[in-house]
């Protein structure tokens, strides 16, 4: 019985301290992706501005994103990035502004990841979205082929 006094008294001790919430939210779940979006949108694209704002440290936060979400926390601010970028081309927003928006420290630091990750630069993204794919002249020149050739067989030759 005499170890059982001093052991509550050290467990009301860190209660009291609230030094249990801590521990036992250390196997706590992240916040969902929503919340986490709405932080990196806000606060920036860092992981370490990420952990800091779940409390938790780097290395414990890149442990928490792989149990939950099967990547990295760089990897997926990284996607979430790239997902912010259409929209804001589709506004007409230049890659500068963009850039900024999405606190790249430079255009090219954007562009060449926009690039990576789309396939295409970001100019070229928005134009494809805008107008659809742009024909090549070889396309357009064989479009116009066919055309003839369809008018040729109707019996109206055009040249």
């Amino acid at each position: 019985m005499s170890h059982a006094q001093p052991k509550k008294d050290f467990c009301r001790y860190l209660i009291d301290r609230g030094c249990f919430e801590r521990i036992y939210g250390m196997n706590a779940h992240l916040p969902g992706t929503d919340e986490l979006r709405i932080v990196i949108r806000q606060k920036g694209f860092r992981v370490k501005v990420l952990a800091v704002h779940v409390g938790l440290d780097v290395r414990t936060l890149e442990r928490r994103f792989g149990d939950q979400f099967h990547t990295t926390p760089k990897t997926w601010i990284m996607r979430e990035r790239m997902h912010f970028a259409p929209p804001l081309l589709a506004e007409g927003l230049s890659n500068k502004q963009v850039a900024a928006s999405l606190s790249y420290t430079c255009e090219s630091n954007f562009c060449r990841a926009f690039k990576r990750y789309f396939g295409c630069a970001p100019q070229e993204f928005a134009h494809m979205q805008r107008f659809g794919p742009s024909l090549s002249r070889f396309d357009k020149e064989l479009s116009r082929m066919r055309k003839q050739t369809i008018e040729c067989f109707e019996g109206g030759t055009k040249a």
